[in-house]
């Protein structure tokens, strides 16, 4: 017995002198970026001789991730993040790095160090093409790949390229069909905890982010970057085929259709074709006869939340939209650009009859109507006809507001 056990106590120095002798024990350091803040962790890479004694095959090698606060050890990198994320759970003794100015708190100094900057407005790194500035390094970075059209990260079920790194995890997420956030209040499910926040704004109302410049709010981060840019004159994005230019790069996505002729989004009832998702909405209600948002004076319903507040100004008289040529004032954007096409010298359209001639279209359309004596617009009230559907609206005010 005694024998035995100095034998093994042998055999056991021999495994551990061997591994001192051979290992190789290489560290290397990883930065990540965890919701928006950057984590570094020391990856130790062990190289074991005991792996070729023992499977006489070539050396495997065994990664460990290191924490960079504790020294402690992971099987995988996801743990380690669980772990930093909950650092000060985990040690109550971890010095934290806090904003003097908002009181944030931060487990890395250069993390204090780069959020400051959204504080103080300091933008050191300029984009060279476009002369554009950020606060970060890394953002810049993001940002040149407008340009470049670096698409690094790749899709390997459907090959579609992407940008940036959350938006590739996003993609790889709707393959899976997983959908773990669901609304408590619509029972609508979604893929990122941050789009489910965004679409709980639509039930509140909520607008948590304002432009500095005319103090418009909007419910998400992106539209008020697309909106900024509307200040700024910045259109990043460019048609290849016809060179214009565009804000948001969806614009540009759906711009670029027109040349394609590509309609990806199909009616699930008659198979109708759309180059726009919210075009094939629009058309959906069509079929489904949905008409959610009413009318709160006259209690008249509309497919369309915009059409309900073009509608709106109607019953309140508003007129946000000026002509920078004459003053005038519209209720729709619409009628503003029509108004607008007034002041060009040139008048395409010529009437058959009298020959007179039309900046718009529409406007001969409705002169054309005097010569024929067409009326086509009737008051579902009265039965009395129009020449135009403007003056009907009006006329069906006379009976809405005689009711009590």
């Amino acid at each position: 017995m005694t024998l035995l056990f100095i034998m093994i106590f042998f055999f056991f120095r021999f495994l551990y002198n061997s591994k001192q002798e051979g290992e190789e024990i290489n560290i290397k350091k990883e930065v990540d970026i965890i919701d928006g803040v950057i984590y570094e962790s020391e990856i130790v890479i062990e190289n074991d001789p005991m792996e070729s004694i023992l499977y006489q095959e070539t050396q495997f090698e065994e990664k460990y991730f290191e924490c960079s606060y504790c020294s402690n050890l992971f099987c995988s990198k996801s743990e380690l993040k669980c772990h930093i994320k909950n650092h000060m759970q985990v040690h109550k003794d971890v010095k934290l790095h806090k904003c003097d100015i908002c009181k944030k708190t931060f487990c890395f100094k250069q993390n204090l160090s780069r959020h400051k900057k959204t504080h103080t407005g300091e933008k050191p790194n300029k984009c060279v093409v476009c002369k554009k500035s950020f606060a970060l390094k890394y953002t810049l970075k993001i940002h040149e790949r407008i340009h470049t059209k670096e698409r690094p990260f790749k899709c390997g079920i459907c090959n579609k390229t992407f940008a940036q790194s959350s938006s590739f995890t996003y993609h790889l997420k709707t393959h899976a069909g997983e959908k773990p956030f669901k609304c408590d209040i619509c029972k609508k499910t979604f893929t990122l905890k941050q789009t489910l926040k965004n679409h709980e704004r639509t039930h509140t109302g909520e607008k948590p982010y304002v432009c500095a410049i005319c103090k418009r709010k909007f419910m998400n981060e992106n539209n008020l970057k697309v909106h900024e840019r509307i200040h700024s004159g910045e259109k990043p994005y460019k048609c290849e085929i016809c060179k214009k230019t565009f804000t948001a790069k969806k614009t540009l996505t759906n711009h670029e259709r027109i040349h394609t002729g590509e309609k990806p989004y199909e009616c699930s009832f008659c198979k109708r074709l759309f180059s726009r998702k919210d075009l094939l909405n629009l058309h959906n209600l069509t079929h489904t006869g949905e008409k959610p948002y009413k009318c709160d004076i006259c209690k008249k319903t509309f497919a369309i939340k915009n059409t309900l507040k073009n509608h709106e100004r109607t019953h309140t008289g508003e007129k946000p939209y000026k002509c920078i040529l004459c003053n005038k004032t519209f209720s729709q954007s619409s009628s503003l650009k029509h108004h607008s096409k007034t002041h060009m010298r040139k008048k395409h359209y010529k009437c058959d009859i009298c020959k007179k001639t039309f900046a718009l279209k529409n406007t001969l359309k409705n002169h054309e109507k005097i010569h024929t004596g067409a009326r086509p617009f009737a008051c579902n009230f009265c039965k009395k006809s129009f020449l135009r559907k403007d003056h009907l609206n009006v006329h069906k005010l006379t009976h809405i507001r005689k009711k009590p």
